[in-house]
């Protein structure tokens, strides 16, 4: 079972390549740097923005999440990687800028078996959605707790 999906991920793959719709070598060069960024996590100060971007561009094409689920996954992963403690220097906003890496990556790259310009539930409306919720919510806590 899984042969076949891979085979017809590859399949489809090779097909967007023959369409034009991706560059093999800088597309294939930028997913293998990617994938050795996030496994070697931060290893010193400077590093935070390109590693959330390999990290939301990833799970964004390999995972094809989107919306909250997406911004949630990115933190999750960043926060798990060797070095985050020691070397981020952005801790105390790493949800804010998860969210702008999500929004950013999700104008250049798409999931696998997905068309340029096709978005899936949950884009960028779910996440201001989420944001307006939030946003209230905490208003709301502080008028509770006004006399």
């Amino acid at each position: 079972m899984f042969a076949s999906a891979a085979i017809g991920t590859i399949c489809e793959f090779w097909g967007l390549l023959q369409e034009g719709e991706l560059k093999p070598s800088a597309t294939v060069a930028n997913l293998r740097s990617q994938r050795i960024e996030i496994r070697e996590g931060w290893t010193g100060f400077g590093q935070t923005n390109r590693l959330l971007k390999s990290i939301a561009t990833r799970i964004h094409v390999f995972e094809g999440l989107s919306g909250r689920a997406w911004v949630d996954r990115i933190v999750d992963l960043a926060i798990a990687s060797p070095g985050f403690h020691q070397h981020c220097r952005h801790q105390h906003e790493i949800q804010t800028k998860a969210r702008h890496w999500a929004k950013s990556v999700e104008g250049y790259y798409w999931p696998i078996g997905t068309r340029r310009g096709q978005r899936l539930p949950g884009g960028e409306n779910t996440l201001r959605q989420h944001d307006a919720r939030d946003r209230i919510a905490q208003a709301v806590a502080a008028l509770k707790g006004v006399p």
